[in-house]
């Protein structure tokens, strides 16, 4: 787990192939609500485990990782991706809160905002009939635009305090950074019940989130409910 900008730095690098004197798409800094009790009371807040709820319409969540985000002017683009790819769970029900900690501009002014592509979570043709193209170490090189046109979508301009929620299959990616640092910090929830990916699968995770959660994953057999300390049940604010 990353606890230092160099240990992130030096994972970033790994993980995009980047020699050391250049920049890679951005920092992460994974599991902060593990050494912060302010970072914890956020990120296991009952609003947000409600909303979560809500939107995968389940009964209940459970706290799969935050993260803390770092684009230093010059990082290069962040690929399209989908999060689900980088987790060891066979599951559909998980998401995503992207939290701005600075002021975020509009992309036509430099800004870098996540991009969604619309409704993407459901093409399930995608990974069955293009799934060597958009995994692996091409994958970023694969051209989503012409399959998509118009159902690129972004939120503008962000102010600290607002925040976009995407679901675990939903393909997004942020611009490259010419204009000033960012920092954003993330929460991802996982349904109470899931299970970790069984042996035999036909693709492995990729694994740029190990290190978030190669300490406890370790600890339960493959295709095991997701029941560990480490990824706690968070209760929910009913109304």
């Amino acid at each position: 787990m990353e606890t230092t900008r160099e240990e992130a730095k030096l994972h970033a690098i790994m993980m995009n192939d980047a020699e050391v004197e250049e920049l890679a798409p951005f920092l992460q800094h994974f599991n902060p609500w593990r050494r912060s009790e302010k970072v914890a009371e956020f990120a296991r807040s009952p609003r947000l485990a409600e909303a979560a709820c809500r939107l995968l319409n389940v009964e209940s969540v459970r706290l799969y990782q935050d993260c803390v985000f770092e684009k230093r002017v010059g990082d290069d683009c962040t690929n399209w991706h989908s999060d689900l790819t980088m987790a060891p769970l066979d599951t559909n029900e998980f998401l995503t809160f992207w939290i701005p900690l600075d002021y975020v501009l509009h992309p036509d002014d430099g800004g870098t905002g996540l991009h969604f592509v619309d409704r993407s979570h459901r093409d399930f043709a995608l990974s069955f009939w293009h799934g060597d193209k958009i995994r692996g170490d091409d994958a970023g090189d694969f051209d989503l635009s012409e399959r998509y046109e118009e159902r690129v979508e972004h939120h503008g301009d962000m102010q600290v305090g607002d925040l976009t929620v995407h679901h675990g299959w939903c393909l997004h990616f942020a611009p490259e950074n010419e204009v000033e640092e960012r920092l954003a910090y993330t929460v991802s929830f996982v349904a109470d019940g899931a299970r970790l990916l069984p042996k035999g699968v036909a693709n492995a995770p990729d694994n740029e989130d190990a290190p978030s959660y190669e300490d406890w994953v370790k600890e339960l057999e493959p295709g095991a409910l997701v029941d560990h300390d480490l990824v706690p049940v968070v209760p929910r604010e009913r109304k």
